[in-house]
């Protein structure tokens, strides 16, 4: 039995495998631990969003789990929404995006779902605003794309962004992210998505590339 550290999520695991993977994130780029497994500390953000991969990748909560879901979810930034009535069990179930989510069952019976990057990273206004732009174009974007194929900006997005805020007051841009199980972040005032959408269409550039071609543009960008 050898002790390792994944490079990727930083999860520390034992493993008896000849080739080892991290039990979280499936990455194979791993350190081995020579002086032993050094327990994590509790209550680090990187030892709860392992532990919330971990139960995502099961699929099932246990009593522990439930516990450690209990008070992770007060530091969502909407706990009183979220609980409601109160908290009566947490479960998983697929999203809109075919991938495992955390949902809860109140005990008035309603449900809605929770993220637990939130209850981590609470994201600022301005990230918000920027999902919700990308909200605006999103059914643009898909028109674009196909089967093996996605939409790419010739001129980033976060470029076309900036020069769509600048003139903008963003304290009076309101958030429509209050109901339950709401999955898309979106502007409140439906004009301020679709001035956006027309900023945007009105100077982006979009071609179709396989998402073998997109990964290599991205890696590019970043080198």
């Amino acid at each position: 039995m050898n002790d390792y550290k994944c490079k990727r999520c930083e999860l520390h695991f034992c493993s008896e495998d000849e080739i080892p993977y991290c039990p979280s994130c499936e990455c194979e780029s791993l350190e081995e631990l020579k002086d032993g497994y050094k327990p994590i500390n509790k209550n680090t953000k990187i030892y709860k969003k392992n532990q919330c991969q971990k139960i995502l990748n099961k699929g099932i909560i246990s009593t522990n789990d439930e516990k450690f879901l209990l008070e992770l979810i007060k530091n969502h930034p909407q706990y009183k929404l979220k609980c409601g009535s109160g908290i009566s069990k947490f479960f998983i179930k697929k999203t809109q995006w075919n991938n495992n989510g955390f949902y809860l069952k109140r005990t008035d019976n309603t449900e809605t779902d929770f993220s637990y990057i939130q209850c981590l990273n609470p994201r600022s206004k301005i990230q918000n605003i920027k999902t919700a732009c990308r909200s605006a174009i999103a059914k643009d974007m898909m028109q674009i794309s196909s089967p093996g194929y996605i939409a790419h900006h010739e001129i980033p997005f976060i470029n076309i962004f900036n020069l769509w805020i600048k003139n903008k007051n963003t304290n009076e841009m309101e958030i429509d992210d209050q109901d339950d199980n709401c999955v898309v972040i979106c502007f409140k005032d439906k004009k301020l998505s679709e001035d956006f959408r027309k900023f945007h269409n009105s100077i982006s550039k979009i071609k179709k590339v396989t998402l073998e071609e997109h990964k290599k543009i991205h890696r590019s960008i970043k080198k």
